[in-house]
C-alpha cells in the first residue's frame, strides 16, 4: 500500500508507470482483443493520449488502413522514432496536440481508443478529453472504451489498518498519536494486497459513449453488508466494457492489475453485521496536480443506529 502520488515526469506521468501498463498482460490483452474486434479492414482509428504507441501499432495488426495517434507529451517523440525504425510500413501518423486546449486535425474516424484511465478511472481526464475528441469520429463510430463503471465495496483488511493505525502506538518512544488523523486523510493505491469486501460491490458513476454523446453521471450507492467484519474503509475501482467480449476490470476479486485499487480510509473501524447497510459518496475537485477528495457516507446498523464518516485528502493523482 502506498499513497496515490505522481512524479512530475511527461506533464506528471512518469516513464516507469508507461512500463508498468506495457507490461501489464491483463490490459494489452483486453485492448488487443477490444482492437480485433471492433476494428475493421481499411478503418481509420484516432488513438487518444497514445502515450509509447502501442495500442496505434495493435489497431494497425487489428485491420487499420490509417491510425492517428495523438499525445500532448514528449514522449511522443521517443514513441515516433520506434515506430519510424522497427515499423516503417505502419501507417501511423503522430501528432503532438494537447485535444483540451487546441485545434483538432480535419479527419472522420472510424474508432477511437482513448486509455486515458486512472487507478479510480477518470482522474486522467478521459471524460473532458473524450467530450472533445468525439467530433474526430464519424456518425456510427465506435469508442473504446464505450462505457466505464466506476465501482466500490466495504472492506475488512486487518493489514492495512495496522499499516495505518501505527501512528497511535509508540514509535521509538515517543507519542506521534497527533499524526493518526492525517494518515486516515489520504487516499492510498493496492495492488493485490488482501483484503475482503463486506458486500457485493455497488457502482456510484457510469460514464458510456454513443454516436460521439457521453452519458457522465453519478449515482446514489448503498451497500448491504453479507457477513459480519470490521469495516476499515471503501476499495473502489473501475470496469471499463472496451467491446462486447472484452471487459477489463481492475477489482479486487479480478487478476491483478497495474491499476489496482484504490483505498478510502474511514478511520476508526466500525464493527458491522449482517444486514447492515453502507452508503458511500465521492467527490474529487481540482486539476491532475492540485486535488482535493472527498469521501462521506453514513452506516445504518439494523438497530437503526446511524454513524456517519467524512473524511478528506489533498495531493496529485
Amino acid at each position: 500500500m502506498k499513497e496515490l502520488l505522481h512524479a512530475s515526469e511527461f506533464d506528471g506521468f512518469p516513464l516507469d508507470l508507461h512500463l508498468a501498463m506495457v507490461q501489464d498482460q491483463v490490459r494489452m490483452e483486453a485492448f488487443r482483443r477490444a482492437l480485433e474486434q471492433v476494428v475493421k479492414p481499411g478503418d481509420t482509428v484516432v488513438d487518444v493520449g497514445c502515450g509509447t504507441g502501442i495500442l496505434a501499432l495493435m489497431a494497425w495488426k487489428a485491420g487499420a488502413a490509417r491510425v492517428v495517434a495523438i499525445e500532448r507529451s514528449e514522449i511522443i517523440e521517443p514513441a515516433r522514432r520506434w515506430l519510424a525504425e522497427r515499423y516503417p510500413q505502419a501507417p501511423i501518423e503522430f501528432l503532438r496536440l494537447d485535444v483540451e486546449r487546441e485545434a483538432l486535425p480535419e479527419l472522420q474516424a472510424d474508432v477511437l481508443v482513448c486509455e486515458l484511465l486512472g487507478n479510480l478511472g477518470p482522474e486522467e481526464r478521459i471524460v473532458p478529453v473524450l467530450r472533445k475528441a468525439a467530433k474526430l469520429l464519424k456518425p456510427g463510430g465506435q469508442v473504446i472504451p464505450s462505457k466505464v463503471l466506476l465501482k466500490v465495496a466495504p472492506i475488512q483488511a486487518p493489514s492495512l489498518a495496522q499499516e495505518l493505525d501505527a501512528w497511535s502506538g509508540d514509535l521509538a518512544g515517543f507519542d506521534l498519536s497527533a499524526f493518526q488523523e492525517a494518515a486516515w486523510d489520504r487516499v492510498y493505491h493496492l495492488q493485490g494486497e488482501s483484503c475482503e469486501c463486506l458486500s457485493e460491490p455497488g457502482t456510484y458513476h457510469i460514464t458510456s459513449w454513443q454516436n460521439g454523446a457521453i452519458d457522465d453521471r453519478a449515482c446514489e450507492v448503498e451497500l448491504v453488508c453479507h457477513q459480519a467484519g470490521s469495516l476499515h474503509g471503501f476499495a473502489c475501482w473501475f470496469e471499463a466494457a472496451l467491446s462486447p467480449d472484452a471487459l477489463l476490470s481492475s477489482g479486487p476479486q479480478a487478476p491483478v492489475t497495474h491499476w489496482g485499487q484504490v483505498y478510502f480510509p474511514i478511520g476508526p473501524a466500525v464493527e458491522l453485521e449482517p444486514g447492515d447497510r453502507v452508503s458511500f459518496q465521492l467527490e474529487r475537485d481540482g486539476d491532475d496536480f492540485d486535488v482535493h477528495w472527498a469521501w462521506s457516507g453514513d452506516i445504518q446498523r439494523a438497530s437503526g443506529e446511524s454513524i456517519p464518516y467524512r473524511r478528506s485528502a489533498h495531493g496529485s493523482a
